[in-house]
């Protein structure tokens, strides 16, 4: 799970690039001075625009080639205002509602390695999203600073499934891990492993309950009557 984990973090890391890249946006778009209505206009750093401007501003939607290969197509007061979406040279597309020139979740993000759709605040993850691979498996579930922290599921592409409390982005804490119809663990975890007290149930019914210390089982605890 730890490595899976990473490239979420990895992946979604370069979401803070992308609103970078519309922050800088925003200020050449209050640099402009042109006529009413600008199509292809480059600014200074290369990039072109097009749309509507009142007072110098734009106002209304407005569709910008960024010079790198990077494009926005949507609302625009001021600054950034409305649903809009920025697509990137790397494949990734991002769908979202801004407001006063930020992000506000939820939003869409789809791409090479597969999709999310969840809450961002400002330039982070933060709050509830599911993140899902192109590779089948999937993260849902409450995020921090665009790691998985609080309570989530994660689930592998041939259909294990663990949910529970999360820490650093691994199971930590008390949860539930389903492994097909091999076996059930319900019980505590560390650091994305059975660490602690935790009850195995077997697919042919046989229940152990135990103490766990780095996934193997080290004490029995016999069942009460």
């Amino acid at each position: 799970m730890g490595k899976i984990i990473k490239i979420i973090t990895g992946v979604l890391g370069g979401i803070a690039f992308v609103l970078a890249t519309l922050a800088m946006a925003a200020y050449a778009l209050g640099c402009l001075n042109y006529g009413s209505v600008l199509e292809g206009e480059r600014d200074s750093f290369g990039d072109e625009y097009s749309g509507r401007m009142v007072s110098d501003q734009f106002e209304g939607p407005v569709d910008i080639r960024f010079l790198g290969g990077d494009a926005y197509a949507g609302g625009f007061v001021k600054t950034f205002e409305g649903r809009g979406i920025f697509t990137s040279k790397e494949g990734w597309r991002c769908e979202a509602l801004f407001k006063n020139g930020k992000v506000q979740g939820p939003a869409l993000f789809t791409g090479p390695w597969g999709s999310y759709r969840g809450d961002l605040d400002t330039f982070a993850l933060t709050g509830r999203g599911k993140f899902s691979s192109a590779a089948g498996w999937s993260y849902d579930g409450d995020w921090i600073n665009g790691i998985p922290q609080g309570r989530g599921t994660f689930t592998w592409p041939d259909g294990a499934v663990y949910t529970g409390d999360f820490k650093d982005g691994l199971a930590d804490g008390r949860g539930t891990l389903i492994n097909n119809s091999a076996w059930t663990y319900e019980g505590e975890f560390s650091g994305g492993i059975r660490n602690g007290l935790g009850v195995l149930q077997t697919g042919d019914g046989k229940i152990i309950e135990g103490r766990w210390e780095m996934g193997v089982l080290i004490q029995v605890i016999p069942l009460r009557s």
